[in-house]
């Protein structure tokens, strides 16, 4: 026998109603919202053995990250609540906060866990290490971005203005063969060239010849400081529903899927480098 549990009517007038106006919140983002380059996760195939579904370090999709990325598109969203937590070691063996921020999306841009977002229009300073082969563009970790700001210049004769420049390799010190120890700061334009790859629509890094002249080897290691665009990774579950029903001028309340806010938190894609020929922690 099967009983089904019947409530009472509602103790209290039923005549007042207070509805979102979900359209506002799709304004909000629409005006407000950030440019974000967005990507889905799918948990890689490569992760399908039996001893804890760890990711294949040689797995030409994932390249040891577990997750495949795919369907990439530009959406808006708003950004807020930005923040740094505890400290963290980074692969580079330094000492980071963990840096986490909310994303406010529209209902047909939901997310899922291990989502990505890059912000496009925003730069931050990321310092590494590298190595680069003669002839050959380096890759880094991340995309080399590039941020416009307002500096004072000191021309030949003293006088200083104000002016308009760009920005998007800031410094790198190469690494000694020899000594194992920094070496000289290399100079723009003379030890390394920044030029414009249109294949991927990426910045190209590549060290001048002559500096492996100077460290008499045709490898060369060296700590680079540059602008990326910060990209977080999704970390929590996507409120599955965050939806209400509307009922302004209408005979019947309609079914209205809102935006979602998730929390994410900044990465690092490690990836490029072991795919591309990049070092990790202890090479030499």
């Amino acid at each position: 026998m099967s009983s089904k549990r019947v409530a009472p009517p509602p103790r209290g007038k039923v005549a007042v109603r207070s509805d979102f106006r979900v359209g506002e919140f799709e304004v909000a983002i629409e005006q407000q919202g950030y440019r974000i380059l967005w990507e889905h996760a799918s948990i890689c195939a490569c992760r399908s053995n039996r001893h804890g579904g760890q990711p294949n370090y040689s797995c030409p999709v994932c390249h040891g990250e577990g997750y495949d990325y795919h369907s990439s598109q530009e959406i808006k969203a708003i950004v807020d609540r930005s923040k740094g937590d505890q400290r963290v070691l980074s692969p580079e063996g330094n000492y980071h906060k963990f840096h986490s921020a909310e994303f406010t999306v529209l209902a047909q841009h939901r997310p899922s866990f291990y989502h990505r977002y890059t912000l496009l229009d925003s730069v931050m300073e990321h310092s590494e290490l590298a190595k680069a082969k003669r002839g050959i563009p380096v890759i880094l970790s991340h995309p080399i971005a590039s941020g416009d700001l307002r500096v004072v210049e000191t021309g030949l004769t003293g006088a200083s203005s104000v002016n308009e420049a760009s920005f998007d390799v800031l410094r790198i010190r190469v690494m000694s063969p020899a000594t194992l120890c920094p070496d000289r700061v290399l100079l723009r334009g003379v030890d390394y060239f920044v030029t414009h790859n249109s294949e991927t629509d990426e910045l190209d890094l590549l060290i001048g010849d002559d500096v492996f002249d100077d460290m008499s080897s045709e490898e060369v290691y060296f700590s680079i400081s540059y602008y990326i665009n910060p990209r977080f990774v999704v970390m929590d579950f996507v409120y599955s529903i965050r939806d209400t029903f509307v009922k302004f001028k209408k005979p019947t309340a309609t079914y209205e899927a809102m935006p979602v806010t998730v929390t994410a938190q900044l990465d690092i894609d490690n990836s490029r480098l072991r795919s591309n020929g990049g070092i990790e922690q202890g090479d030499y």
